[in-house]
């Protein structure tokens, strides 16, 4: 059966019907994906067989239009769907900008009033291509700011919260990102490297990310398994580049790192329990008391990396682990 769209009261979006049908098509389960990549804080709840998805701070008298399909119905206003269409349009316009909401110089004179009870309100401001190299920002409310393809080398954001912000194509080469979160956000192919991250807490999606020479020591990647209220939320790190990045007693455990590169890197005490090390290449890193127990390592390669103490308990896809024989201390490490 053909969804169909059902307006109550005056919809503003007339204009935009195909899109609106368009979207009507497609399966709830993309409405929440993209809800939560567009930098929008939302809930949702069952009720009476129905899924309804609001919007926080207030917004729940908002009148609403409801997409009828195959399964429960997905409530949402027309604020989101404004969102939603936007979010299409820009992907299929790339070249469409958007104009900043303040320039550096606005942004340096908000800060010179900032402290830490009345940080400067940068809060979901839209901050994209910005130059902000070298300022310091741990007086700024960040949370759920656009700083897509922002550049923000050299900056000094520790401490600060950059949960849900739009991060995509974002420079962070040389920030000071320790004891920061960052939760929910794509940060596919940013450029990390050599970012301060100790201590930070980060559940984000940092594919093809450059994150060599950065520093992870201490760094809480990994899955909360006690606190997963939303199904297991993890760090998908494939095809990042951590060669020479130091990640001495960091947590990733349970992490997504296909073909992620580690070459040179210090991983003594790196927490990997059951993470996806399918194709990462460990060549030369050190693994000294790494927790690599029940991770799959099909096609890893460890050729010159010292495995002394490390742990590879059930593991998956041994036999194919490439230069094993050609590790150091291999007869230190502990398989069974």
């Amino acid at each position: 059966m053909t969804p169909l769209l059902e307006v109550q009261g005056f919809c503003l979006l007339c204009p935009l019907t195909c899109g609106i049908c368009w979207l009507s098509r497609v399966p709830r389960e993309w409405f929440r994906s993209a809800w939560e990549m567009s930098n929008i804080s939302a809930f949702v709840w069952q009720n009476g067989g129905k899924r309804q998805v609001r919007q926080w701070h207030g917004m729940n008298d908002f009148r609403m239009t409801r997409i009828i399909g195959r399964g429960n119905d997905v409530r949402i206003s027309h604020s989101v769907i404004t969102v939603l269409v936007f979010i299409l349009f820009s992907a299929f316009h790339p070249g469409v900008a958007v104009a900043a909401d303040l320039d550096r110089a606005q942004i340096e004179k908000l800060l010179e009033s900032a402290k830490k009870s009345k940080p400067a309100d940068l809060r979901r401001k839209n901050l994209q291509g910005l130059d902000l190299s070298g300022m310091d920002l741990r007086n700024a409310d960040l949370w759920g700011a656009n700083l897509k393809q922002a550049n923000l080398s050299q900056s000094n954001l520790s401490g600060l919260n950059l949960d849900l912000s739009v991060m995509v194509g974002i420079n962070l080469s040389g920030a000071n990102l320790s004891n920061t979160s960052i939760f929910g956000v794509h940060m596919g192919g940013a450029d990390l490297s050599g970012a301060n991250l100790r201590g930070s807490r980060i559940i984000a999606t940092l594919d093809g990310a450059n994150l060599s020479n950065a520093d992870l020591s201490g760094a809480d990647w990994g899955v909360d398994i006690k606190n997963q209220p939303m199904g297991q939320m993890r760090v998908s790190l494939k095809n990042a580049n951590l060669s020479g990045a130091r990640l001495v007693d960091a947590n990733l455990n349970r992490a997504m790192l296909r073909f992620a590169k580690f070459i040179g890197a210090d991983l003594q005490g790196t927490n990997l329990f059951r993470a996806d090390l399918a194709g990462a290449d460990f060549t030369r890193a050190n693994l000294q008391g790494a927790e690599l127990s029940q991770a799959r390592l099909e096609e890893a390669i460890f050729r010159e990396a010292d495995l002394s103490g490390a742990r590879f308990r059930e593991i998956r896809g041994k036999s194919a682990i490439q230069g094993l024989n050609k590790a150091k201390n291999l007869n230190k490490a502990i398989f069974e």
